[in-house]
């Protein structure tokens, strides 16, 4: 599967809808999808913003961060499908695990990693869907819900 392909799948959005948001016929967007044409660098970003995902994931060089598997402690070093920032809080990203295809909503703020409890459950799409889940930091422990958005505590003794 392609990152345009992961990324139009994230958005729900079919390709005939892509191709109206966008104003170009289907046979265009379709060239694009499957490798045939290389869309200029203004239609990338075009697609990306009509798409709402980062416009390096669709080159195919996207930033990456780490994703620390709070059951086994792996670390998994995923690509960033999209980023959103939370004021005065942090940033949401949405990472690629390809080991498994997921795509885990994933919160870095106040120095800590905050993803939702059941990784195969795509229920957070944006900031505003971030109360409406149960989240985990990286240690496994249920995150505590403030003001919309997901806290650690931390036992120091």
């Amino acid at each position: 599967m392609t990152n345009f392909e992961i990324a139009r799948g994230f958005t729900g959005l079919t390709a005939a809808a892509l191709a109206q948001r966008l104003d170009v016929s289907p046979q265009q967007l379709n060239g694009w999808i499957k490798g045939a044409r290389t869309p200029s660098r203004t239609n990338v970003e075009s697609i990306a913003a009509a798409m709402d995902v980062a416009p390096a994931w669709l080159l195919g060089v996207p930033d990456r961060l780490p994703l620390v598997d709070p059951q086994t402690g792996t670390v998994y070093t995923c690509p960033v499908l999209r980023e959103e920032s939370i004021e005065d809080y942090g940033m949401l990203y949405h990472l690629y695990l390809a080991e498994t295809g997921d795509i885990v909503p994933t919160i870095i703020g106040i120095g800590v990693q905050f993803t939702p409890t059941d990784w195969q459950t795509l229920t957070v799409r944006c900031a505003d869907d971030i109360a409406e889940a149960a989240w985990m930091d990286a240690r496994g422990v249920d995150a505590i819900m403030l003001d919309g958005l997901p806290r650690a505590f931390t036992n120091d003794n």
